[in-house]
């Protein structure tokens, strides 16, 4: 029995591998990474020079966000307000000096480590582990900074790959506040 072409052309399609997005690399970083909060907040992660990520937050509705700074992936240096796609300069703030940060260590598993000067901390790196967002595992491990003299602690999963950090909780006193995320891509 001959099957109608039609009938063979939807076999055909249904039979076909389905190719999946693939998860982001380091080569990814130029362009950017995309990753998207369970509140629906959208970080733009990019490459911004020698051990630089900067982030554009978008909160979630798409009006207001946050340009922010980062050393290494966890060191917030700087964060700008951003309203309706336009950075607010003239409101900066600035968390770390350059010139106490030069000398700060670059994150790795299994270490404790201080920095000094202004944003100084106590930081605690564990060990590796594969942390999923959606569909993607990718190599990460946790870092908790503990900041002097402030009752506060943020921590971050670390993506070793992508040479970043995303905040998971941040700790101000006794207010904990949790983050999870539900997906990540190349931006294109």
């Amino acid at each position: 029995m001959q099957l109608p072409r039609l009938t063979l052309l939807v076999l055909s399609f249904l039979s076909a591998p389905v190719a999946l997005a693939a998860c982001p690399t380091a080569a990814d970083m130029v362009n950017g990474v995309e990753v998207m909060t369970d509140y629906g907040n959208v970080e733009v992660h990019r490459r911004a020079g020698n051990d630089r990520v900067q982030v554009e937050v978008t909160f979630e509705g798409g009006t207001e966000g946050s340009l922010l700074d980062f050393l290494h992936g966890i060191y917030l240096m700087s964060a700008i307000p951003m309203e309706n796609g336009k950075a607010l300069t003239g409101e900066a703030q600035n968390f770390g000096e350059m010139s106490d940060a030069i000398a700060w260590q670059a994150p790795a598993p299994n270490a404790q480590w201080v920095t000094e000067g202004l944003g100084a901390a106590s930081i605690t790196a564990g060990e590796p582990e594969t942390f999923q967002i959606g569909s993607c595992s990718l190599a990460a491990y946790e870092v908790k900074l503990d900041y002097e003299g402030e009752d506060y602690q943020e921590v971050y999963m670390v993506l070793q790959d992508l040479g970043i950090g995303l905040m998971t909780q941040s700790t101000l006193d006794t207010d904990v506040e949790n983050t999870s995320y539900v997906s990540i891509k190349a931006v294109e």
